[in-house]
């Protein structure tokens, strides 16, 4: 699936807040990259029900 840069950032906003708490830049972006992180979770999660898959730990 192909997913454009402007349907990512909506997603994104949807999903988590679009409001960043930290106040410094290099702060801000170690936020960014988690909550992306904590999207891109939530999604092979979501996915793996979807297509009936177990994890095997």
């Amino acid at each position: 699936m192909f997913i454009t840069k402007k349907k990512l950032k909506h997603m994104l906003r949807m999903k988590l807040n679009k409001n960043l708490k930290s106040k410094k830049w290099v702060a801000q972006g170690n936020e960014l990259f988690c909550k992306i992180l904590a999207y891109n979770i939530t999604v092979l999660i979501a996915q793996m029900y979807e297509s009936g898959l177990e994890p095997d730990f």
